[in-house]
């Protein structure tokens, strides 16, 4: 999930805010005028007890009126505000979204000093920026300011959640869902989508299927996005299970896209069912889907397992080229996972002569299988090689270098780098 933090705008209508400022300006100009009126025509002629009854309405005329002013300069000022304050944001969310945490820090100190009051938007951008770049400590400091200074918003939440989702953190998810219904901060379909992705991850149907129908039960419709993480990650390839989560999109009206049919022909890839991913494909052609990238990178996979070189290449040529380097990973980890070193390294050198830039998964498999090899000078080269192309290690390379450094055999860890591929499609 690119997490970066999204804004909820609520656009002022600033023809509607100036048409009502004009409106209450005449308005008061008006009664002005009618005021000033009645006090020059007002007879001299008139009893004490009249006299006294006109001028106690003159004056209940002059509170109503300066009440009148009163609402049109707060409007106004409430306008200004609003528009600043809206303006501090888009400035934290530009400098968030190029790294620059300081920049934006400053900007957050000037809306203190100018007087302003940060709202929940200008909370959960920071809180956004921290959970994004995994930064705990912060993420939680700045969620507690926030809870202290103003009402939480469904953003800041979900932005706490999806990090104690990503991080594999159940408790802390729960306790802060639980927070956010304490609140009374209405769950938006990311919240339910973070709950069940991570739920549907985890294996645990029971708490994955609970979330669900309270999202239902709420009024929220699932979209698209839900239903295809719930097939991906509770059908476990049965067939059975994913006509019956199809129907259910069905009959909720939810549109089976692409991205479905590609999550299906996943899911049977996984368990290596060729005969049912060859059925669901001709189902997205019949839908009037063509096979995109991620259906390609499925089929290859699907045939690798299977050890059908041909097929393979056959869906290897049909990806596109700004994709080339997830299918060459594939072509990669296949011979990497039949210890075929000169294949690995001829494939490696095919994609460089194409120009297709390799990266961080392309090094990691091809470290895997130099500590295959034991092959410590080629492991040496290829980890200067990532710093010459400024790539940065993940998780999965980490692993790999501290096996290697701590191994008693050429036997590397046991890690599958298909789930890798898969996140360089998104």
């Amino acid at each position: 999930m690119n997490l970066q933090p999204k804004v909820q705008r609520r656009d002022l209508n600033l023809n509607q805010s100036n048409s009502f400022y004009s409106t209450s300006k005449n308005k008061v100009q008006i009664e002005q005028k009618n005021l000033n009126l009645k006090i020059e025509e007002n007879p001299s002629k008139k009893s004490e007890s009249e006299q006294k009854e006109e001028e106690m309405e003159r004056m209940k005329k002059w509170i109503a009126l300066e009440k009148l002013r009163k609402e049109v300069t707060e409007h106004k000022k409430s306008i200004e505000t609003n528009q600043q304050l809206r303006q501090f944001n888009e400035e934290i969310l530009k400098k968030a979204q190029e790294g620059k945490i300081e920049e934006c820090l400053k900007i957050f100190e000037s809306i203190i000093k100018e007087g302003f009051e940060p709202n929940a938007q200008t909370f959960g951008l920071l809180i956004g920026y921290y959970s994004n770049v995994g930064n705990r400590e912060e993420m939680e400091d700045w969620f507690d300011k926030m809870l202290n200074l103003t009402t939480p918003n469904a953003l800041s939440f979900n932005a706490l959640m999806n990090y104690y989702g990503k991080e594999g953190l159940p408790h802390e998810l729960i306790i802060t869902a639980s927070l956010m219904i304490k609140k009374s901060i209405k769950m938006t379909r990311t919240s339910y989508t973070i709950l069940d992705r991570f739920f549907s991850q985890s294996n645990n149907r029971k708490k994955t299927i609970f979330w669900f129908k309270r999202s239902q039960e709420s009024g929220l419709n699932f979209n698209t996005i839900t239903y295809n993480l719930l097939l991906r990650y509770l059908t476990r390839g049965s067939k059975e299970k994913i006509d019956l989560w199809l129907k259910v999109m069905n009959d909720n009206k939810v549109e089976l896209t692409a991205s479905t049919y590609n999550t299906v022909i996943n899911v049977f890839q996984s368990v290596g069912d060729a005969e049912s991913a060859q059925l669901y494909l001709q189902k997205m052609e019949k839908a009037g889907f063509r096979p995109d990238t991620y259906t390609c990178v499925s089929m290859m996979k699907l045939y690798s397992h299977q050890n059908d070189l041909t097929k393979m290449m056959i869906w290897f040529e049909k990806v596109p080229s700004e994709f080339k380097s997830v299918a060459y990973n594939t072509i990669i980890d296949f011979y990497c996972r039949k210890k075929d070193s000169i294949n690995v390294e001829f494939w490696f050198s095919s994609m460089q002569e194409e120009g297709v830039k390799p990266n961080t998964v392309t090094y990691n498999i091809l470290m895997k299988d130099a500590i295959q090899q034991g092959n410590k000078q080629r492991l040496a080269e290829l980890g200067k090689e990532m710093v010459q192309e400024k790539l940065i290690p993940n998780e999965d390379t980490r692993k790999l270098l501290h096996h290697f450094l701590n191994q008693k055999d050429n036997k590397p860890p046991s890690l599958s780098h298909e789930n890798e591929i898969e996140e360089d499609l998104d």
